[in-house]
């Protein structure tokens, strides 16, 4: 039986599809799009940080003050947000972009790759994607990880 509610998931449902070919051929037709979309991704990380009780949270700039005096720059372009991260005279850069998350246009942010597992997926509906917030906070948390010198490269 088709209902209102059905009629407008199929709609949403071609619109994502349509709307995923046109960012593979026309890469990009989105650019603006997904720079606004990964500068707000770095606010509410920044953000999350903060509420999380980071206390280094300045501006754009995280300092962990432990024994490895760990500074992470967060920045931000229309591929993903970027960790620069020093340590110690060390730096590297690690990214959450093409690797973790899709651009949705539709919505006019990032997603994340992944089904998301932490929500109860309604019967009928489609599965959610993760928050692209919460995959940027386990790239941060492995991105410190890693300049604490616990794993290799993500």
């Amino acid at each position: 039986m088709t209902t209102k509610d059905s009629v407008e998931l199929e709609d949403s449902e071609a619109i994502a599809i349509l709307a995923s070919s046109h960012t593979g051929l026309f890469p990009g037709a989105h650019s603006n799009g997904k720079a606004q979309a990964a500068k707000k991704l770095e606010t509410a990380l920044l953000k999350a940080l903060e509420k999380a009780g980071y206390e280094g949270v300045t501006g754009t700039q995280i300092l962990i003050a432990d024994p490895h005096n760990i500074t992470i720059h967060v920045s931000s372009d229309a591929n993903g947000v970027y960790f620069n991260t020093r340590r110690k005279g060390e730096s590297f850069r690690e990214s959450c972009g093409d690797k973790f998350l899709d651009y949705d246009p539709t919505l006019g942010a990032f997603v994340g790759k992944a089904k998301d597992t932490f929500l109860v997926q309604q019967p009928g509906e489609p599965h959610a994607r993760r928050s692209a917030v919460a995959v940027a906070s386990e790239v941060f948390i492995q991105t410190v990880d890693k300049a604490r010198g616990r794993i290799g490269p993500l």
